[in-house]
């Protein structure tokens, strides 16, 4: 198993995997291809954390445009 932590080391969980046989160790290669993968996932899951901010971030901009121009609606009336 790997631990999953944010740029700032706060853990988030952690990456494991199955085998079909029984090992008491990782060889020094399968431990670096963990981390690579480790590292990896927190580098998508963070492009997720961004992309949906971006989304929100987009989303209130479009409803203040919405509250705008209903206003501007309302007191021309």
């Amino acid at each position: 198993m790997m631990l999953l932590k944010t740029e700032q080391g706060f853990p988030v969980g952690t990456l494991c995997f199955v085998d079909t046989k029984m090992r008491q160790t990782l060889s020094q290669e399968q431990t670096n291809k963990l981390e690579e993968l480790a590292k990896l996932t927190m580098r998508l899951l963070q492009l997720k954390a961004n992309h949906n901010e971006i989304d929100h971030t987009a989303m209130l901009s479009t409803e203040t445009v919405a509250i705008n121009q209903l206003s501007e609606l309302i007191n021309e009336r």
